[in-house]
């Protein structure tokens, strides 16, 4: 099975750190509470402005299991935190 990875640049993981600690259980969040949909219109919209193509979530949680995978975390770990 081939391997799935979304690369983020410094700017994009500079704009997720100043998300960090907004709210107790979710980097995201509006209003003070935790984005529960995010494949809406408004998303949509977003992924055109900023000219992403085909995005999978998916993706990120294979990015999300393999960075942590490769700085040694048990896999154990990580299947329980993602629920797999």
């Amino acid at each position: 099975m081939p391997i799935s990875a979304t690369y983020l640049n410094a700017e994009t993981v500079a704009l997720i750190s100043k998300q960090v600690g907004k709210h107790l259980s979710h980097v995201f969040s509006y209003r003070g509470r935790p984005i529960a949909q995010v494949s809406t219109k408004a998303w949509y919209a977003a992924l055109e402005r900023t000219g992403i193509a085909d995005f999978r979530w998916h993706d990120l949680r294979h990015t999300w299991a393999s960075w942590h995978v490769q700085k040694v975390v048990f896999v154990k770990l990580c299947k329980m935190v993602v629920k797999v």
